[in-house]
């Protein structure tokens, strides 16, 4: 098996999350923290959607944080929803009003406690990341109201089907899509390729179906009822779409690829900080002191990197960090790390050069150590709820109402001999909670350490990271990485992917 620091670099979609900031700009201000820390806390919440970079915008004002972040554009409307929820439920942000023309793109909050300044947030589209105008979500969902699938061997079989799609869509069956997304199916033979794929490993009984939703912009009433929040997770249930016939649901939750060769997405994007925070509110209290704990030690290790690379910051934060690099050895470390909310080191560490951080977390004084320690001590809290938030196994208690979930990945390709169409990939519910419910009676589930790879704190290692396997009985399901994604203020998420071995179980489901 590829060591997880090779399969890493393949992995698609793979999200990463920095703190872009203007080397001649002051360091983040008190405020600027907050809302950098609040909005990875809601980034952390809305799991599936991957977020890709967020920028103090240089029009930051006395009145206004302007922030821009990047996603996929076709899902910036379900992630300012989300977003929408937590900032209601929040009792230290307020939700302000947006412009009716940028409410399904931005959103904008103030303080509870310093409401001088608005914070406006952009979603913007990532160049590489679909787009409003992406139509795979809109042509798989569509594929299903046929009575059959026909795979295409020629771009004019291919022109047929778009206009057979085309025609569905404006009869009013689709619930959900963009006029981006019908536009963008003209003569889009790759994504066609994919959506094929996928429309042709569903269940054959949803052919012909009556209706399908798609979720991106909103979930619809009539779908509404099958949407959950678990886990901390806005989008536990993570379907890209819904079809309907009958009186059965079917939720996809759609991934495409070009070779069945390729790595899969990340299954997970999830903030270590914000599962200490949960296992204090399910499990145990303690959970609580602990997240306080590692907090404090997080921020005297970034507080000791700051001050002894003070020289190579610029020289506006230089300035600015005069008052703490005045006083003398621990008074220094103890002024910049603070206690509480008040964390001045959070203002200073985004001015640095990310390759001088990443190579204090790549060594035996890395803060990576403690966090390595409390995740083995506490092991099956943490596999517990990583399986759960990766396998979406309680989504079976929906089948009493005739909802089903299933993973699809439709793999497919178009070349100048024409379409290569591959074989889906399919797990439904049932075929998932099989094979996990067939591992459980092996043994509980675990994290153990990639002994493949180097943690960030052992000699010889090379990237800041942790990396292990989510073990159930004797058999590694999951390959995870801990890392962080750009942002040095807040705590390192988890990313995951599944083993070989683990692929390996599907087969005799079939």
């Amino acid at each position: 098996m590829a060591n997880l620091q090779e399969w890493s670099k393949r992995m698609l979609n793979f999200k990463q999350y920095s703190i872009l900031t203007e080397a001649s700009r002051d360091p983040l201000d008190e405020l600027e923290v907050d809302v950098i820390a609040f909005l990875e806390e809601i980034d952390s919440t809305i799991g599936s959607i991957k977020a890709e970079d967020i920028a103090i915008n240089t029009k930051t004002n006395s009145k206004t944080v302007y922030v821009d972040q990047y996603m996929p554009g076709n899902q910036r409307a379900a992630y300012v929803s989300g977003a929408l929820d937590v900032i209601k439920n929040s009792k230290d942000w307020e939700l302000v009003q947006v412009k009716p023309a940028r409410a399904a793109k931005d959103f904008a909050f103030v303080s509870t406690t310093n409401d001088v300044k608005t914070i406006y947030v952009k979603n913007r589209p990532k160049a590489g990341f679909k787009s409003d105008a992406d139509p795979n979500e809109l042509m798989t969902a569509a594929l299903m109201l046929l009575p059959k699938i026909t795979i295409p061997t020629t771009s004019d079989e291919m022109d047929v089907i778009i206009e057979d799609v085309k025609k569905l869509v404006a009869g009013g069956k689709v619930v959900g899509h963009t006029d981006g997304q019908v536009k963008g199916m003209e003569k889009d033979y790759g994504n066609l390729a994919q959506a094929i794929s996928a429309a042709s490993t569903l269940p054959k009984q949803y052919l012909g179906a009556d209706k399908v939703y798609l979720t991106g912009q909103a979930w619809d009433n009539d779908v509404k009822q099958f949407q959950r929040t678990k886990y901390g997770m806005k989008d536990f249930n993570s379907s890209d779409f819904i079809v309907k016939k009958g009186k059965n649901f079917l939720g996809v939750s759609l991934k495409k690829k070009k070779l069945p060769s390729e790595s899969d997405p990340t299954l997970i994007n999830k903030s270590f900080a914000s599962m200490l925070i949960a296992f204090a509110s399910e499990a145990d209290s303690k959970f609580g002191k602990t997240k306080d704990e590692l907090e404090d030690k997080i921020a005297e290790f970034y507080s000791n990197v700051i001050i002894n690379n003070a020289k190579k910051l610029p020289a506006q934060a230089q300035k600015s960090l005069e008052p703490f690099t005045k006083l003398k050895g621990k008074k220094a470390i103890e002024g910049l790390k603070g206690s509480g909310k008040k964390r001045p080191w959070k203002q200073f560490v985004g001015a640095l050069d990310n390759k001088i951080i990443n190579s204090s977390l790549v060594s035996s004084k890395s803060i990576f150590k403690e966090i390595d320690n409390i995740l083995l001590k506490n092991s099956d809290l943490f596999a517990e709820q990583l399986t759960q938030l990766i396998f979406k196994a309680e989504l079976k208690d929906l089948q009493k109402v005739n909802f089903d979930f299933a993973l699809v990945t439709g793999i497919g390709r178009y070349l100048k001999d024409g379409p290569k169409i591959e074989k889906g990939e399919y797990k439904d519910i049932d075929i998932m909670t099989t094979v996990l419910d067939d591992l459980f009676s092996q043994g509980k589930p675990k994290i153990v350490r990639n002994k493949n790879v180097k943690q960030a704190f052992e000699f010889g290692a090379t990237a800041a990271n942790l990396n292990y396997f989510l073990v159930i009985g004797k058999t590694p399901i999951v390959q995870l990485q801990l890392r962080y994604k750009g942002n040095f203020g807040s705590a390192p998420s988890f990313q995951a992917g599944m083993t070989k071995q683990f692929k390996e179980l599907f087969k005799w489901t079939y």
